[in-house]
């Protein structure tokens, strides 16, 4: 009998082919309040790739960057 592959932690926007991800998702993901991300996002100039249900979806890509950068660590 098959076993069910689980995907890999790659973000539903990728997968399904999506505008990008929510400040909430960016914020679940990296550790951080919804405010400190939206204050990178805004503090990068990083302009949203599309909207869903009114709210700006930003691409993994673009934001990414600016949030592990700034997590310390190492």
């Amino acid at each position: 009998m098959a076993t069910k592959k689980t995907p890999s932690k790659i973000p539903e926007s990728v997968r399904a082919g999506h505008d990008g991800e929510s400040i909430t998702w960016f914020a679940d993901e990296f550790g951080l309040t919804r405010h400190s991300v939206r204050k990178k996002i805004t503090d990068a100039n990083v302009h949203p790739s599309g909207r869903q249900r009114g709210n700006p979806l930003y691409r993994v890509s673009d934001v990414a960057p600016y949030l592990v950068s700034s997590r310390g660590g190492g």
